[in-house]
């Protein structure tokens, strides 16, 4: 087995723990976006906002590949 072939069996185990912990994912995800915001003064809410719907974004999408 390749180095590219074990890269690409770690993506995919990333993947699948990715989208098994959705929820804590997007728990930490909520706690960060809160931190990052009050730390700024609320001075980027909407960049960081935008960010955290992205991430959420990316992992549904995650979920749904493995499902297919």
């Amino acid at each position: 087995m390749g180095f590219m072939d074990k890269l690409k069996d770690l993506e995919g185990e990333a993947e699948q723990a990715a989208a098994t912990h959705k929820d804590a994912l997007e728990k930490g995800v909520g706690k960060a976006e809160e931190l990052a915001d009050k730390q700024t003064g609320g001075q980027y809410h909407d960049a960081i906002a935008n960010a955290g719907q992205k991430v959420d974004e990316f992992v549904a999408n995650l979920q749904q590949r493995g499902a297919s």
